[in-house]
């Protein structure tokens, strides 16, 4: 997430949950369902919206 929010615009997940986080062979993280994904430039300060999954959203 860290590489992705440093990307211009910044890459916005808006899921990230245990299901849609995949470990490979050498053990190397993988994010999967960018279907909520959406980017933020730099104007933009705030994320409005709910959107994701209801348990694993920030408060």
């Amino acid at each position: 997430m860290q590489y992705l929010h440093g990307q211009k615009p910044k890459v916005i997940h808006s899921d990230l949950k245990p299901s849609n986080i995949f470990l490979d062979d050498a053990m190397h993280v993988r994010v999967a369902d960018f279907s909520y994904a959406w980017f933020l430039s730099d104007e933009e300060k705030a994320l409005t919206g709910e959107t994701g999954t209801y348990a694993y959203m920030t408060p």
